[in-house]
């Protein structure tokens, strides 16, 4: 009984229990991790100079202490999730190298069990996480946009609800079951349906906030000035922009998965989390920049802090 239900993480394991014939390539053990961990680093770097924008441009803002406080906290929190997954992912990647290499040379493997199953765990949980606080965002920014109409995000909300309590439910699964048939090839397609149900929700949304941006700017084009007029339209293909990122990376993760000789080494997960942050910083770096620039002069959201903390 005691062997049954004994934690056992090499079972756990993906890169470690499943088939290697034929994955094991120069691509998947080289190529592969130092493309996916040389763009994690970049992606990151450029992560750390569009937060810090995106959190000037809320300050600068004159939106209501409880709008900013939501997307800082937002925010704030993307940004520690993807910094944690920065080492977390480095260690997971570099162990899926390692072994692939010893494993192809015929060499006793070293103990990387435990250390790679505690990296996937942080991977694949941070990975739900930040797809939650960036849904989280663009639901709050389609709330905005569409007047505060409940009604409006109330399918949204129950859809990515569903998205979410599915990767939790697929992350449950492998902890319990691992490798184990016929839960692993289950999982395995449940992952899929839960990278493709988010791909959606994020077009979706996306689409729902610039196409009421445009359709209001167009609505009101007699009575907005020209230079408005153009204001919201490229506000509105910016949000566009930088809304199909997360997406796009989303497919590409989708493709390596189905994959048979792509899918060892070339684990996208550690730049999905980079990008799943990015997005809605970027949109609110930019979109707020824009509105900034041409917004009568007002006192701005940190004025009015320091004027509180002096009074």
């Amino acid at each position: 009984m005691g062997s049954q239900t004994s934690f056992d993480p090499q079972r756990r394991c993906l890169f470690l229990n499943t088939s290697l014939d034929g994955r094991l390539t120069f691509s998947g053990i080289v190529v592969g991790p130092i493309i996916v961990v040389g763009l994690q680093f970049l992606f990151y770097g450029f992560y750390c100079a569009v937060i810090r924008l995106a959190l000037r441009e809320l300050r600068r803002s004159t939106m209501k202490i409880r709008e900013y406080q939501f997307h800082r906290n937002c925010l704030l929190t993307l940004f520690i999730l993807a910094s944690i997954n920065v080492p977390a992912s480095t260690v997971k990647v570099t162990g899926c190298s390692a072994y692939g290499f010893y494993t192809l040379q015929h060499l006793d493997v070293p103990n990387l069990t435990t250390l790679s199953f505690v990296a996937d765990v942080f991977t694949d949980l941070i990975l739900v996480l930040v797809s939650t606080f960036a849904d989280a965002i663009l639901i709050f920014r389609c709330y905005a946009v569409w007047g505060f109409r409940l009604s409006i995000v109330i399918a949204p909300i129950i859809g990515c609800i569903a998205v979410e309590v599915l990767g939790m439910t697929m992350l449950g699964f492998w902890l319990r079951y691992g490798t184990d048939e016929p839960w692993f090839s289950q999982t395995q397609l449940g992952v899929d349906v839960y990278l493709i149900g988010n791909a959606c929700m994020n077009i979706f949304l996306t689409l729902m906030i610039a196409g009421r941006i445009w359709w209001t700017a167009r609505e009101a084009r007699t009575s907005l000035s020209e230079r408005h007029f153009r204001l919201h339209k490229m506000i509105s293909l910016l949000i566009l922009g930088s809304g199909i990122l997360f997406p796009i990376a989303l497919v590409c993760d989708i493709f390596f998965n189905v994959s048979s000789s792509l899918s060892y080494g070339w684990d996208l997960k550690p730049l999905l989390i980079q990008v799943a942050g990015i997005a809605p910083t970027l949109i609110i770096a930019q979109a707020r920049r824009r509105l900034s620039d041409n917004e009568p002069s007002a006192p701005s959201r940190g004025q009015l802090e320091s004027n509180q903390s002096e009074t």
